[in-house]
């Protein structure tokens, strides 16, 4: 396996899996970061396209979190 591109060096871990989402046509990479960022990479060659600092108060730290949820239902009365 050969590494195709690396992208900036992130303080902290990555918080999850990145996420691949397409806007007016153009693909971004979407990373949350270990210390309060989201940032946006370009899938092909890594370049950071926009970086987002999440807001916190004083001495805290801003975590990116998601719920995963299911909805089902019956024709039954």
């Amino acid at each position: 396996m050969t590494r195709a591109w690396r992208s900036e060096t992130f303080v902290g871990c990555v918080l999850a899996s990145p996420l691949e989402v397409e806007v007016g046509g153009a693909s971004s990479i979407l990373v949350a970061t270990g210390d309060g960022r989201v940032v946006a990479l370009d899938p092909a060659d890594g370049t950071t396209r926009w970086s987002v600092t999440l807001p916190h108060a004083p001495a805290e730290m801003a975590h990116v979190i998601a719920y995963l949820f299911s909805v089902s239902y019956t024709d039954d009365p």
